[in-house]
């Protein structure tokens, strides 16, 4: 989550991170962040090895609907280039690798809002 919190966006926006109280902007813009833990691999017949961690961070990026989509995709794009392949992201002493270039999914255009969602494919060894 810090990695995602260190995206300089220009205006800056807002972050729901999951299971934290968040309230939307009056002008819709946002990011959502979700952790979606895929399998677990075990690497090494020793029950103490190391095991690999697969999973997904998804980023939605929220606009007003009626604005078109051309804002919310330039966001969404930014946010891919925060999280390029190969790189290696440390939090709470388990390193995470970006094993593919993220994924800019279709605008999902609803009554209320337009997002564009963002997927993160990682692995972990631990």
């Amino acid at each position: 989550m810090r990695h995602l919190h260190a995206l300089s966006l220009t205006p800056a926006l807002p972050i729901a991170d999951p299971n934290i109280d968040f309230d939307p902007p009056a002008d819709g813009r946002y990011l959502r962040a979700t952790f979606v833990p895929n399998t677990t691999d075990r690497l090494f017949i020793q029950s103490t090895g190391l095991h690999r961690y697969t999973g997904l961070f998804m980023v939605d990026v929220f606009d007003k609907p009626g604005t078109g989509e051309t804002r919310a995709r330039d966001v969404a794009g930014q946010v891919a280039e925060h999280f390029p392949c190969d790189d290696r992201i440390t939090e709470e002493g388990v390193t995470l690798r970006i094993i593919t270039r993220p994924n800019v999914g279709p605008a999902i255009i609803e009554d209320q809002a337009i997002h564009v969602p963002v997927t993160v494919e990682f692995w972990a060894f631990a």
